[in-house]
């Protein structure tokens, strides 16, 4: 996919995406992190440092859990070179058992670190409640599995990484001959290349009130609730989407962080969210976010449900929401780079045109009633996940159990490790 700048002499990007990820991703991150430290046998890393930095250009791998992505920018005239370099080191890179083996200390020690961050610890719990344990397990190494990765196993997922098929997209100054002249001159392509076919974590569907309970000792708790009625994408609800997150739980503005924090004083911080699938496949979610002290807990749960449910009605909240979701909306540019990015996106969700002008078209005429027939229909009276992170000797253990059967996770539980 080419996008040119009528530029000359800029800046270029190369940007290879391969459909892989979730089982595949914990190996090919940390073996990223291994190939930064190593060199080949023509450029000892320090070397490489030197060299793309001599040449204005940057190389970049990141794993993600539904796709994998190599970047390579930096002057035009540079960017073939940088590229030769980049996989040189792909396909060359020489093993460093030292390296390795501090690195694997490094990543276990940033994993104990990360059970000690109240932060770290709440984000495994979302991404448990959001996507349950078998995700969890399928998508994360356990410490014995690293402690018996070797240089062969990491080196040689990046060198099989590239006999996939990937897409390619090239932003700069180049025409089109010229780009696909780049990439066939400095990219190393499998005479067959294996097919893949995206695997998108799907977020678990909720049939029935539940209680998560994990464990942190501090005198805050944090707290979730998570719904997925299974609810697939329809482009047509993007205005009252957009509409309603602006005027519910957008920011300091917002409904809920005017009830919850500065009206009643239950939570030191508040948010709601009704979000939208990044894939076609996938479905609409609402979630709902507070953190505030171990004996508010009631009073905090209880208010934050009567405004999800019986959401306040505020004509002047409603018109600062509107202006500026539309003010947004008419400064937002689609620049760089992120036209290709931003097609991509479009393609996961079946679109081909940009989805801000209607939003801006309908934002336009619509009503605080509009945004209360939204919220009726579909927000109101759901069956949820709720996830709290806390010292359970403070919580009113009576209440929490009113929300669901309680089911109390470790730390491993939620981490995988």
């Amino acid at each position: 996919y080419l996008y040119k700048k009528n530029l000359i002499n800029d800046i270029a990007t190369l940007y290879f995406t391969f459909d892989i990820g979730t089982q595949a991703a914990p190996r090919l991150d940390l073996a990223f992190r291994y190939l930064d430290y190593l060199g080949t046998a023509e450029r000892s890393s320090e070397e490489i440092k030197k060299e793309m930095y001599s040449m204005a250009c940057m190389m970049n791998f990141s794993a993600g859990d539904s796709k994998t992505s190599v970047w390579v920018t930096g002057l035009q005239e540079n960017i073939g070179r940088a590229m030769d370099i980049m996989e040189d080191l792909v396909f060359n890179a020489q093993g460093d058992t030292a390296v390795l083996e501090s690195l694997k200390y490094d990543i276990l020690k940033d994993r104990a670190d990360q059970k000690l961050s109240q932060g770290s610890c709440f984000s495994a719990l979302r991404k448990y409640m959001f996507y349950g344990p078998d995700f969890i397990r399928s998508s994360t190494l356990t410490d014995e599995q690293i402690l018996a990765l070797t240089s062969e196993d990491l080196l040689g997922a990046v060198r099989d990484l590239f006999s996939k098929k990937h897409e390619i997209l090239y932003y700069g100054p180049a025409d089109e001959g010229a780009a696909r002249n780049l990439v066939k001159n400095h990219h190393r392509v499998a005479d067959n290349p294996e097919p893949l076919v995206r695997k998108v974590p799907a977020r678990r569907k909720i049939d029935g009130n539940e209680v998560f309970l994990a464990p942190y000792d501090a005198n805050q708790f944090y707290y979730m609730q998570y719904s997925n009625r299974g609810e697939k994408f329809d482009v047509a609800l993007d205005p009252s989407v957009q509409m309603f997150n602006g005027y519910f739980g957008g920011g300091m503005n917002g409904i809920v962080f005017q009830e919850m924090r500065e009206a009643r004083a239950l939570a030191y911080s508040a948010s709601a969210y009704f979000a939208s699938p990044y894939y076609a496949g996938n479905d609409y979610i609402f979630y709902a976010f507070i953190a505030s002290q171990n004996d508010k807990i009631r009073a905090a749960v209880e208010a934050f449900d009567g405004i999800i449910n019986s959401m306040p009605l505020s004509e002047e909240a409603f018109q600062v929401a509107k202006t500026a979701l539309l003010n947004d909306l008419r400064t937002n540019r689609t620049t760089g780079i992120n036209v290709l990015f931003n097609y991509l996106d479009l393609r996961d969700l079946g679109l081909v045109e940009d989805r801000n002008k209607a939003v801006f078209e309908k934002v336009r005429d619509m009503t605080l009633e509009d945004v209360k027939a939204f919220q009726e229909k579909w927000v109101k009276d759901r069956k949820y996940i709720y996830g709290f992170l806390g010292r359970k000797s403070d919580f009113d253990m009576d209440f929490v159990s009113t929300l669901g059967p309680v089911t109390e996770l470790s730390l491993e539980d939620l981490f995988g490790y």
